[in-house]
């Protein structure tokens, strides 16, 4: 097996063994109360509904691209019940400050 196809397969692992932890540690949540979140996240930077009778509470990390200097975002979108039980997350990536995104588009 050539170096190029062996770089890739570990790159891929590691991308994998990531989102498996990342999916992993986010299912914990579920059944929590968005204020165990909030304690451990810090406020959300925006609080909108969920098209039904529940919110959806946005949080985000800031990050920086080493190679050209860009900021994305990793935002992480928790679904909560009137009585705040977390029932749903969604884990993106983006260029638009988490205060701006648009939450209706991840909307289910």
């Amino acid at each position: 097996m050539n170096l190029f196809k062996l770089a890739v397969i570990g790159v891929v692992s590691i991308y994998f063994v990531s989102c498996v932890g990342e999916r992993k540690t986010l299912d914990s949540w579920l059944e929590h109360n968005i204020h165990e979140a909030i304690m451990t996240f810090g406020p959300p930077a925006q609080v909108t509904s969920d098209g039904s009778n529940g919110k959806v509470y946005v949080f985000s990390q800031t990050a920086n691209n080493a190679y050209n200097g860009d900021t994305y975002y990793h935002y992480i979108f928790f679904y909560a019940y009137t009585d705040g039980t977390i029932y749903h997350w969604i884990s993106k990536r983006g260029t638009i400050p988490p205060q701006r995104i648009n939450v209706d588009m991840y909307i289910h």
